[in-house]
C-alpha cells in the first residue's frame, strides 16, 4: 500500500509577502505579542514549553499571509494561525508510515500548540491526535519518541481542556521514565511535571486526581533521584538536610541497584558529586558505607563514557578532601590503581578526569607522591602537554613540575625520558601565554638545576 502523500506544504510556514511597510508593521506587531507573551509568563509562573523565543521570532517572521483566519483567532500571534484544511493536512501526515513525514508533522504540531488556532485544539480535544502521539510512545524509535514527548509536554502546558486531554499520556511517560536513554528520561519527568503542576483551584478536584494519577501509577521512584541531583546541586540548605535526615543509605542503595543499568545511575551519581562538593566531614559519612567506594571505583570502568566521566568527578571532588585519612582509604580499594590505567588510554576527557584526581591524592604527601608509577604515568601526562587544550596543557605542566621539584627520584625519571623535554618545548604561546611561561620555566630549572619553587603566573 502506497504512503500517504506529504501534506508538510499546506501547513508550512516558508514565504514573506508584502511590501516594506506591512512588513515593518508585522515584525512590531510580532514583537508586541512577544513581550506580552513572555511578560505574562514571568508573572504567572507558565509551565515549560519546549519552544525558545528565538525560534517563535523567527518561525514568526516567516508568517504565510495566506492563511485564513477565524474571528475567534485573531488575538493569536499571525504564526500560529491554521486553517482547518492545514489541520487536517498536519493529521494526515502525524499518519504517515514515513518516519521523516511523521517527525516534520510532530514538530510542527509542538509549535502550534504553543498557542493554539480554535481549529487545531479541536482537533487535539475531541480527534485521535493524543491517540496517534501515545501509540508512537510505545512503538517509535527514541529519536522520534523526544519529539512526542516534546509536543505532549507542549499540550500539557496549555489551557485546561488541553492539559485534560494530555494526561491521557500519563501511563506511558512513567514507562519512559526507566527507558535507557537520559533525555528521553528527562523530557518525561518534564512532561509529567507540567502535567502535575496544572492548579485549578477551587473550580474541580480534577488537577489533584491528575497529581494522584501519577503518583499511584509509579512515577515518585524513578523521579526520586533526578529530583535529589538538582536539588543537591541549588541548594546548600538541602545538603545539610539529606545528610541530617538519614538519606545516605538510601541513596549508596540506589547506586549500587543502578550500577549495571547504564545511564541510569547518572542521577545519584551527581548526587554524590554534590555531596562531595561539601565540607570533609561529608566526604567521611559518604564513605563510612563500604558498597560506595566499591560501586564508585566499578563506575569509573563502566562501559558508558558518560557513566565513567561522572564516576571521575565524584572522585574528583572526593580526592580534592584535606584529610589523608580518607586518600588512605582510597588507596585501599584499589582507587589508585584504577585511576593509573584510567589516565594512560581512551578519551582525553577521561583521562583529564583521572589526571586531576591522581594529583589531588599525590599532593597530599611525600608518601602518595613517591608511591605513584611514574614511568608510565610521565607519557601520559605528555599527552597531555602535546594537546591544544589549556585544560589539559595545565594539568600536564603541573605534574612534570612536581617530579622535578617533589618526587624523590622524579628527576632521575625525567632523565629517562628523552622525548619530555620535546615535549615542553611544543608549548606555545596559544592557547595561553601563562602555560608557556610556564613551560619554560620548568625547561630552565631541569637544565640549570635551581632550587628556586616554580610559579605560574595567573591566567
Amino acid at each position: 500500500m502506497p504512503d500517504k502523500p506529504n501534506h508538510r506544504h499546506l501547513y508550512k510556514r516558508t514565504s514573506i509577502s508584502g511590501s516594506s511597510d506591512d512588513l515593518r508593521r508585522r515584525r512590531v506587531a510580532i514583537n508586541t505579542t512577544l513581550r506580552k507573551k513572555h511578560r505574562e509568563q514571568l508573572i504567572t509562573s507558565k509551565r515549560f514549553r519546549h519552544l525558545t523565543r528565538r525560534e517563535e521570532q523567527s518561525a514568526s517572521e516567516s508568517e504565510d499571509d495566506a492563511v485564513l483566519v477565524s474571528d475567534q483567532d485573531e488575538e493569536i500571534d499571525p504564526y500560529y494561525r491554521l486553517t482547518g484544511a492545514q489541520v487536517d493536512s498536519l493529521a494526515q501526515d502525524l499518519k504517515a508510515e514515513d518516519k521523516k513525514t511523521r517527525m516534520g508533522a510532530i514538530q510542527y504540531l509542538g509549535k502550534f500548540v504553543v498557542e493554539p488556532a480554535k481549529v487545531l485544539v479541536a482537533y487535539i480535544v475531541e480527534g485521535d491526535c493524543m491517540e496517534i502521539l501515545t501509540h508512537l510512545l510505545s512503538t517509535a524509535d527514541t529519536e522520534e519518541q523526544i519529539e512526542v514527548v516534546k509536543t505532549i509536554s507542549n499540550i500539557a502546558a496549555g489551557s485546561y481542556n488541553l492539559w485534560s486531554k494530555s494526561t491521557c499520556a500519563i501511563p506511558h511517560l512513567i514507562n519512559l521514565l526507566d527507558t535507557d536513554n537520559s533525555v528521553l528520561r528527562e523530557m518525561s519527568a518534564g512532561a509529567l511535571g507540567n502535567m502535575a503542576a496544572e492548579d485549578l483551584g477551587d473550580m474541580t478536584e480534577e488537577d489533584v486526581e491528575v497529581r494522584a494519577r501519577i503518583r499511584n501509577s509509579g512515577a515518585i521512584l524513578p523521579l526520586v533521584p533526578w529530583v535529589m541531583s538538582y536539588l543537591t546541586a541549588s541548594s546548600k540548605e538541602f545538603r545539610n538536610r539529606v545528610m541530617q535526615e538519614g538519606f545516605l543509605a538510601a541513596l549508596v542503595k540506589n547506586m549500587v541497584t543502578f550500577a549495571d543499568q547504564g545511564p541510569m545511575v547518572l542521577p545519584v551519581l551527581r548526587t554524590f558529586g554534590n555531596l562531595a562538593g561539601g565540607p570533609d566531614e561529608t566526604i567521611e559519612l559518604l564513605i563510612q558505607h563500604q558498597s560506595f567506594l566499591t560501586t564508585l571505583v566499578k563506575l569509573m570502568a563502566a562501559d558508558s563514557r558518560v557513566v565513567k566521566k561522572e564516576a571521575l568527578w565524584v572522585m574528583s571532588n572526593i580526592t580534592a578532601t584535606k584529610r589523608t585519612s580518607i586518600i588512605e582509604q582510597m588507596d585501599a580499594a584499589d582507587t589508585i590503581e584504577h585511576l593509573t590505567d584510567l589516565v594512560q588510554t581512551g578519551h582525553f576527557d577521561i583521562r583529564k578526569g583521572a589526571a586531576t584526581c591522581l594529583l589531588n591524592i599525590a599532593y597530599h604527601g611525600q608518601k602518595y607522591m613517591d608511591s605513584l608509577k611514574h614511568t608510565q604515568l610521565l607519557k601520559a601526562y605528555m599527552d597531555f602537554i602535546r594537546s591544544q587544550d589549556a585544560e589539559l596543557i595545565r594539568l600536564g605542566l603541573t605534574y612534570v613540575e612536581m617530579l622535578l621539584t617533589k618526587v624523590t627520584k622524579g628527576r632521575e625519571i625525567l632523565d629517562n625520558t628523552s622525548t619530555c623535554m620535546d615535549a615542553l618545548a611544543s608549548v606555545s604561546p596559544f592557547p595561553d601565554p601563562a602555560l608557556y611561561a610556564f613551560a619554560n620555566q620548568i625547561v630552565d630549572q631541569y637544565y640549570d638545576e635551581k632550587d628556586d619553587p616554580i610559579e605560574m603566573d595567573e591566567a
